[in-house]
């Protein structure tokens, strides 16, 4: 059985200059690790991952500290070969994963989405690739052209690839009279919950490289409610 048994976020320590891992307690019990056992560990570099998984031929044992007269299990990795690929990422945390039998040693996920962001905006920044955009509570667009234009006059180029906006008259005139919007602009023409929550949505916008976040109007919040209620009566 290897479905997941837990998750944990584990800093990465450090003894005289070398990358340490400790894992104890209830995250190694729940995999089934205990005082005593083998383990085998093993580095896959191609996947950013570290596995350790028993077995009886391997090369590393499962220490024990007594807690309340209890034995803990306990995992101590130190060691630059195997947690160097984390150190080098700069990370100070990993991500633990647990299954029977295994444990995932891997970067935190919010850090690899950062990394790749980072990376990607690099690689167009070097390419003189157009930044794709992205705005939400777009109005008519006047935070978004504001924007391009600061880039623009930076030497950075940018297209709007994405806005959304409630109020379909403010779509409309943004559509009609904003240049920044363009006919490849996905028009996303609804409460913003209800873009965010909609997983085929989601699934078909581009990656974007940056966000511009309009205020959302306390008369345009209200407007709804009070459509509501004169329903109501």
């Amino acid at each position: 059985m290897k479905s997941l048994q837990g998750m944990e976020i584990r800093k990465l320590g450090s003894n005289k200059g070398t990358p340490r891992l400790w894992i104890e307690g209830s995250q190694a019990s729940r995999a089934g690790f205990l005082p005593g056992m083998k383990l085998r560990v093993k580095l896959d570099e191609d996947r950013c991952m570290l596995v350790l998984e028993a077995a009886d031929d391997g090369e590393r044992v499962v220490s024990k500290k007594v807690v309340r007269e209890r034995e803990v299990p306990v995992i101590d990795i130190q060691n630059e070969s195997l947690l160097g690929i984390f150190v080098r990422m700069g990370l100070t945390a990993v991500r633990i994963v647990v299954q029977l039998r295994r444990i995932f040693v891997l970067p935190i996920a919010s850090e690899v989405r950062a990394k790749e962001r980072l990376d990607r905006l690099k690689s167009k920044l070097a390419n003189d690739e157009p930044l794709l955009m992205g705005s939400f509570s777009s109005g008519i667009g006047i935070l978004d052209r504001a924007a391009h234009t600061g880039l623009e006059e930076a030497g950075i180029r940018s297209r709007l690839a994405v806005a959304n906006e409630i109020r379909d008259d403010c779509m409309q005139h943004a559509v009609e009279h904003n240049p920044v919007f363009d006919a490849q602009t996905i028009l996303l023409t609804a409460p913003m919950q209800e873009v965010v929550f909609d997983n085929w949505v989601m699934s078909q916008l581009p990656k974007l490289d940056g966000m511009v976040l309009g205020i959302l109007s306390r008369g345009g919040a209200m407007e709804p409610m009070r459509g509501r209620h004169k329903g109501a009566t």
